[in-house]
């Protein structure tokens, strides 16, 4: 059991600075002593070694005032030690040492140092290896004076909240706000997730249909830019047209400026001529204008003079009357300083004559006080002649209780050696028997330990295993579902795209829809063919059969007239708008006999030569167009190669590359593309099976990865636990190999012992005979005459000098009115000196001022002058300028109409040239649109028809377009990126679901652990309240829940019954009865956290002999498993005792005594 084997003091609170050493032993430890002496700073210094910092537990204003500062004389730095050495030799304490010491250092400034076993250490690390040992100070192992009271008035709450912080549900409350902090931000993403999937639920349908409208407006623009490239031709051919219109009109334009540009010529000749002459004119004034400008450039300078020089006149008269009246002031000034000084002097005389007065005053109260000094200094040489000779007699004293002190030590030292070795032998034979069972029980939990990881080892592999298993599943099914999902989205683009295509040929392309329908089932018609497919042609020859026979030859043709009429009835039965059908045996048989016959240059099998001649036989093909018109005004038909057709009456069919369209493929495409749609729903549906077998081997592999954390969280338990095992077996033998030489030794050193202690007795015995030998030659104390004559004159020096301190005061009063006087003086002397010289700079000022006035009004004067004279000079250039004016004015009336008709020709040749420049820019914005028309027209348009007007079918297509709603151009890649987005949102939301239900278990389990712990502290603290308040008084005390369905949200009562009276609340009770509950409570309390030594200071103060006797008896109890220090006044605790130590106080230093018990004497140590 760990232990306080010893306490040492030094330089702590009332102890001085000494060493003071407290041995001690297990079981109850009494201090007792009279108030003040000192024995509550024993458990004082013990708390403070410990690494205790409150200056309010340790009793002092701060934690400096711990050190003693009762020996003001010493010069060295003051510090305070206190020591407390542990007994560790079942290693509770984890430190590799049987003896285990702390030591705590403080100086005079506040500052701390630890020690531990003679190591420097940190406070932190001190307690922190005290916990382990749960040998830490707290409250309820110290015990304060007047924390019983604090205790027996607390409020159900604050008891309740004792129990929790005993029990630390602060652990259980840290973990679950842990955890609710966890499940918010679960539900949040939980939330979060759920939106976002309900958000993607209401738009995949609504994005599937964007999906479908985009592909529907791509085949739409698609066929929109082939009519827009129709309409660029045309537009193209109307533009030629402008740009050469606009061209012959820009020539014209060019000449009639050339026409115009020579007559100005000639006009600005004759304008030239005039504007030389003009030009002499204007130099000559030009050279009579510059003399005027230096004129009056010159005049204007010599008026500035004359103004300057006027400023200047005006402000040095204004300065000479200011000078003068700064001068009149000054003077005043200078005479106030005269006067006042003047009675500043008499001041000072008089100031002078009382302070020669207080100087004599003063001298003789000093020869006075010295004449007192002389006699104290005699009667002080008397009293140390007869305190050395007392010191001589003390010295001798104080070496013999010094010896005695030593002795006495040694003494007790060996005594307490001698029962310590006695003890320790005794419980180290228990603990070694105690020690071998422990090993046995280890060694068998260990064997079991490793038996059950290897089982475990097996389990998580196939845990493990499997889960290698489920993970290939899942992504099986994944690549599965991303395969179906990507033809999914292929296939939908291909039957959309299809759909498209068969509505458009339904709605424009109405015989092209109906021949591709029955050429789909012709064999079983008896259909032979399209009229295009049986004949064939030349490419040279195209465009001229297409202009002819285009209509036709997408005509069905049949052998005879009764498979066409069986071919119309199924056209009716099925709808179909509009059919041309050719029987062979109803077309005449004859020979074109045309001599360029188009049907010459057509190739077909014999048995079809009528369906070539019927179509094509009537019509000649011409080399050009005036050909054609010739042979059609002969009442013929005629083509030629460029595809221009010539009818009766000269109408004509042009051909610009006309095909003939080819529906039968698509249509019987279509067919495939409704088995197509069929095997997409049931591959949606096969991806929804996959979906739901993905999400059940996703929710078997979280099971999985879950069981295997857990399997492995144990088993990394374990095995510390089992490393735990092994090092606490060794350490196990270490110890019994530790204890056994531990006995050897007792064994060997216990007759030297007992021999040395006989020795030191007999010492002891002869050192205090000597002692009281040496008190009774001490002389007789003088000291009471001595202190008479002393004190007379000490009161005699104190009155003179109090005297002397007044005459003192008066004197330095003087002097520092008579300095402030002289400082007045010399300040009054140095303001006369500046104020004369002041004086004299102005009088010296104004007579240069009265010499400056009259050279200033002669420079004037002259001034004036010379600006009269340059005036009359300025009126002659003048005069002289004026003739040169007049010529110049009549060539400019010469050249005002010449520049009219220049400016009017200008204005023509403008006009032209604007006309020419909007031609120009018209020329260039045509051909600028004709370029960009022929860059945006597609690579091969030299086939494309420009004899179609596309408006109707762009009119069309328009319409459907603006009929449609906004596209969304990426609504293919969105729909298949929200869909795959979907299935993840739903897994991500299994998952958060998960760990949401996770965290809750989590919640209750602590809720649940938090509650037990709490129950289970209150079961112990309310079974030792009922078992000690019947040992100390025979009636009842209990504990009760306020609200047993809210147990953390209400407080705990604590009742309490005595015998012959009725149950109370214990806030409620007398003064001696609240405080006999409190000592229980705080008893009680102490089951729920054991520590190894309790310290009690003055706990029975309150309490009656009775409950005082019976406490003591149930500490004398206790004191069997934990030791006990106690500060009691209460001889009940005295006599339980195991070990009993006295404090007194001797000049202001605490001793200590120790009594081994009852029946041995006191020994001071």
């Amino acid at each position: 059991m760990v232990h306080m084997d010893k306490v040492e003091l030094y330089g702590f609170k009332s102890f001085g600075f000494k060493n003071t050493t407290l041995k001690l032993s297990p079981g109850l430890v009494s201090i007792s002593g009279p108030n003040g002496s000192g024995k509550s700073s024993i458990l004082d210094a013990i708390v403070f070694a410990l690494g205790e910092k409150s200056p309010r537990i340790l009793r002092v204003p701060s934690l400096k005032s711990v050190v003693n500062d009762q020996e003001g004389s010493r010069k060295s730095t003051k510090v305070a030690r206190a020591s407390v050495h542990l007994d560790n030799a079942d290693r509770k304490i984890p430190v590799n040492s049987d003896k285990v010491v702390v030591t705590r250092m403080i100086n005079n400034e506040g500052e701390s140092a630890y020690y531990l076993n003679k190591q420097k250490t940190t406070r932190s690390h001190i307690r922190d290896i005290l916990d382990a040992a749960k040998a830490s100070p707290n409250v309820f192992n110290h015990v304060q004076q007047g924390y019983i009271q604090r205790i027996s008035e607390l409020s159900p709450d604050e008891r309740q909240k004792t129990i929790e912080d005993m029990v630390g549900l602060s652990y259980f409350d840290e973990k679950k706000r842990a955890a609710e902090s966890e499940l918010e931000r679960a539900d949040r993403g939980l939330e979060v997730a759920l939106a976002k999937m309900n958000e993607v639920k209401n738009n995949i349908l609504d994005m599937e249909e964007e999906r479908n409208q985009v592909i529907r407006s791509n085949i739409l623009n698609q066929e929109l830019k082939y009519y827009s490239t129709i309409q660029s031709l045309r537009r193209l051919q109307s533009l030629q047209s402008k740009i050469d219109s606009a061209t012959q009109r820009y020539d014209t334009l060019s000449d009639d400026i050339d026409k115009t540009s020579l007559t100005q010529s000639e006009v600005q000749e004759e304008i030239n001529s005039l504007v030389e002459k003009r030009k002499t004119f204007l130099d000559n004034d030009n050279t009579y204008g510059k003399d005027k400008a230096h004129i009056a450039n010159e005049v204007n300078v010599a008026v500035q003079n004359v103004q300057d020089l006027t400023v200047e006149l005006k402000t040095t008269k204004s300065d000479l009357e200011i000078n003068k009246r700064h001068l009149r002031e000054t003077r005043q000034n200078i005479l106030e300083i005269v006067s006042t000084r003047r009675d500043l002097r008499q001041k000072m005389h008089a100031t002078h004559e009382t302070m020669n007065l207080m100087y004599r005053q003063n001298t003789t109260i000093t020869d006075t006080l010295n004449g007192v000094d002389e006699k104290r200094a005699n009667v002080l040489s008397w009293q140390s002649e007869a305190a050395s000779k007392k010191a001589r007699s003390e010295g001798v004293l104080k070496l013999y209780r010094a010896t005695l002190n030593t002795h006495e030590r040694h003494l007790y030292h060996i005594d307490t050696s001698i029962k310590d070795d006695i003890d320790r032998a005794q419980s180290d034979y228990m603990r070694l028997d105690q020690l071998e069972q422990v090993i046995s029980d280890m060694v068998s939990t260990r064997d079991r330990l490793k038996l059950w990881i290897d089982k475990n080892d097996s389990r998580i592999k196939h845990t493990h295993d499997r889960l290698e298993e489920l993970d290939k599943v899942r992504h099986s099914l994944k690549k599965n579902i991303s395969d179906i999902d990507t033809l999914t989205i292929l296939s939908d683009q291909v039957t959309s795209r299809y759909d498209s295509k068969l509505r458009l040929a339904r709605r424009v392309m109405h015989e092209d829809y109906s021949v591709g329908r029955l050429r789909v089932d012709a064999p079983e018609l008896g259909v032979l063919g399209l009229a295009y497919e049986l004949l064939s042609w030349d490419t040279t020859h195209e465009r001229a059969i297409m202009a002819v026979g285009a209509d036709w030859l997408k005509a069905l043709v049949v052998e005879d007239v009764d498979t066409m009429l069986s071919v119309a009835s199924i056209i009716r039965q099925m709808k179909l708008p509009r059919v041309r059908i050719l029987p062979i045996s109803a077309l005449p048989n004859t020979q074109s006999t045309l001599d360029y016959a188009l049907s010459g240059y057509i190739r077909c099998e014999d048995r079809f030569t009528p369906l070539k001649n019927f179509l094509f036989g009537h019509v000649t093909l011409c080399s050009s167009l005036q050909a054609a018109r010739r042979v059609a005004q002969g009442r013929g038909h005629a083509v030629t190669l460029n595809g221009e057709y010539v009818g009766l009456g000269d109408s004509v069919i042009l051909d610009g590359g006309s095909v003939v369209a080819n529906l039968s493929k698509m249509i019987s495409v279509s067919s495939d593309i409704e088995g197509l749609q069929r095997y997409i729903k049931q591959l949606k549906r096969l991806s929804e099976v996959y979906s739901h077998r993905l999400a059940d081997t996703e929710k078997k592999i979280h099971r999985y990865n879950s069981k295997l954390s857990q399997m492995r969280q144990a088993k990394a338990a374990e095995d510390q636990n089992l490393e735990n095992l092994e090092s606490h077996i060794s350490n196990t033998h270490k110890v019994i190999d530790d204890i056994s030489c531990r006995l050897q030794k007792y064994n060997s050193d216990m007759p030297g012992k007992k021999t040395q202690s006989e020795r030191l007795q007999a010492l002891v015995y002869r050192v205090r005979e000597l002692i009281a030998t040496e008190e009774d030659q001490i002389p007789t104390d003088t000291t009471q005459k001595i202190a008479v004559k002393l004190e007379l004159l000490n009161r005699q020096k104190t009155e003179f000098e109090s005297l002397k301190a007044d005459a003192d005061t008066k004197l330095s009063n003087i002097k520092a009115e008579w300095q402030s006087l002289q400082s007045r003086s010399r300040t009054l002397i140095s303001d006369g000196i500046s104020l004369s010289r002041r004086q004299i700079t102005l009088i010296q000022e104004g007579e240069r001022l009265e010499e400056s006035l009259e050279p200033l009004q002669e420079k004037l004067s002259k001034k004036q002058g010379t600006v009269e004279l340059l005036r009359e000079k300025e009126q002659n250039i003048i005069k002289m300028s004026s003739d040169f004016t007049k010529h110049i004015r009549e060539c400019d009336d010469a050249l005002e109409p010449l520049r009219a008709q220049h400016g009017n020709l200008t204005n023509d040749i403008a006009g032209l040239r604007r006309k020419q420049d909007s031609l120009k820019r018209d020329i260039s914005d045509y051909r600028a649109r004709h370029l960009r028309i022929t860059d945006t027209l597609p690579p091969h348009t030299r086939d494309i028809p420009v004899d179609v007007d596309p408006e109707p079918f762009m009119d069309k297509i328009r319409a459907e377009l603006e009929g449609m709603p906004p596209l969304n151009a990426n609504a293919p890649a969105s729909y298949a990126r929200v869909s795959s987005g979907y299935r993840s949102m739903s897994e991500r939301k299994n998952e958060l679901e998960m760990d949401r239900n996770g965290i809750v278990a989590f919640i209750e389990g602590v809720e649940k652990d938090k509650r037990q712990t709490y129950l289970d502290a209150f079961d112990v603290v309310d079974t030792e309240i009922r078992s000690i308040f019947d040992k100390m008084s025979g009636g009842s005390a209990w504990l009760e829940l306020e609200d047993e369905d809210d147990i953390f949200g209400s407080g705990i009562r604590y009742m309490v019954q005595f015998p012959d009276k009725q149950k109370r609340v214990s806030t409620s009770l007398s003064g001696g009865e609240k405080t006999l509950a409190a000592i229980v409570f705080v008893l009680a309390l102490q089951r729920l956290k054991p520590s190894p030594f309790y310290l009690f200071d003055e706990a029975d103060a309150h309490l009656d002999a009775t409950n005082a006797e019976r406490l003591a008896n149930i500490l004398s109890e206790r004191a069997q498993d934990s030791q006990f220090i106690m500060v009691s006044l209460k001889e009940f605790v005295v006599k339980k005792a195991d070990l009993i130590y006295g404090v007194y106080p001797k000049k202001g230093i605490s001793q200590v005594v120790s009594y081994r018990d009852s029946r041995t004497s006191a020994v001071s140590p």
